[in-house]
């Protein structure tokens, strides 16, 4: 081939389907740029205008002209440097077809994992976190809180018709912490486990992230949209009573490691820090100083761990984005109480 060949494979780096490419490559000796795309954040460009119809990895660009489809993609390599390394499919047609046979079956049995969820939502973010933990590959369905709900949703969860929805092999679970324990279970085998091992320290992690669920975050949404300076001001000290409750909690859970979960992300890390992203965004909208240093040392100081953590990033909106929706939101929810 001539050495003005451009090559370029789009990717990431833990997809079984990226590393094919990969293989046939070196097989083939070819020489190639790779762009690592990130999962969980934003789509380059490049892949969106490379694949605009699927926007997914792998693909690989030959002088500009994008390949898509993985095993498309092994076999696109095979011909094109044919000249060059072993082949890979078989020489003979049957050999070949008995190849692609078995490899159709293969992909066609493997997991299909999707998630239904909205960008800024903590219940949302908490699937996310566990799917990244486990290093589980999945495809993404952001909905319209404030739209037409899609039809996915509405069949997936019929009752509630909220997100988040965890569909896998096409069986949907529902609620965010169950889907939590979903993921935990079934690719147990992948990643560190996300509940503590021993009884005593799971029903903690689950009465607890109950605590945050069920009273905790209610108490600051209500105090968040009433219109009433005395029912804001009685919840804001229930939120931040709750938050000394958490403090304490914290530091008998976690015995003097970085998390609730120990040295790693656990359960109640991934309950409680789903809301992080709106403590802090509320400070700067509000002036709400709820993670205090003076009051919760402990939790601040895991909170900004929780933030840091490679696994939370990229997922955790950005606090700035975060705070001109909740300043819609709250114009929103005001406008409705008003009406009643």
């Amino acid at each position: 081939m001539g050495e003005t060949e451009e090559v370029k494979l789009l990717g990431v780096w833990f997809s079984p389907y990226a590393i094919r490419p990969k293989i046939a490559l070196r097989l083939k000796s070819v020489d190639y740029d790779y762009f690592e795309e990130d999962l969980f954040g934003s789509k380059s460009e490049l892949l969106l205008k490379s694949n605009p119809v699927h926007k997914k990895v792998p693909v690989l660009i030959h002088n500009n002209k994008p390949i898509l489809e993985s095993l498309n993609i092994v076999e696109y390599i095979d011909e094109t440097w044919n000249a060059s390394g072993p082949f890979i499919l078989p020489s003979h047609p049957h050999d070949r077809a008995q190849a692609r046979f078995w490899s159709a079956f293969v992909d066609d049995k493997t997991e299909e994992v999707k998630l239904l969820g909205v960008w800024f939502s903590p219940y949302a973010i908490r699937p996310k976190i566990a799917l990244r933990l486990k290093s589980v590959d999945y495809d993404y369905f952001e909905e319209d809180l404030f739209g037409s709900k899609s039809e996915l949703l509405l069949k997936s969860n019929p009752v509630h018709k909220k997100v988040p929805v965890l569909i896998h092999n096409n069986k949907p679970i529902l609620e965010s912490l169950n889907i939590v324990e979903y993921i935990d279970e079934t690719w147990n085998a992948s990643g560190p486990f996300i509940l503590p091992s021993h009884p005593h320290d799971r029903a903690q992690a689950r009465f607890w992230s109950a605590f945050v669920d069920d009273k905790w975050f209610p108490a600051l949404k209500a105090a968040a949209i009433t219109k009433s300076e005395e029912a804001k001001e009685k919840g804001m000290k229930e939120v931040e009573g709750g938050l000394l409750q958490l403090e304490e909690a914290f530091v008998s859970i976690s015995k003097g490691n970085p998390f609730f979960g120990g040295e790693a992300i656990g359960f109640m890390d991934i309950c409680l820090g789903s809301f992080v992203g709106i403590l802090k965004a509320r400070e700067k909208l509000k002036g709400e100083k709820l993670l205090d240093e003076s009051k919760i040392p402990f939790l601040c100081k895991w909170a900004n761990e929780f933030l840091s953590d490679d696994t939370v990033k990229n997922v955790v909106p950005e606090i700035d984005k975060v705070v001109e929706f909740l300043g819609e939101l709250e114009a929103r929810a005001q406008s409705a109480v008003s009406k009643t």
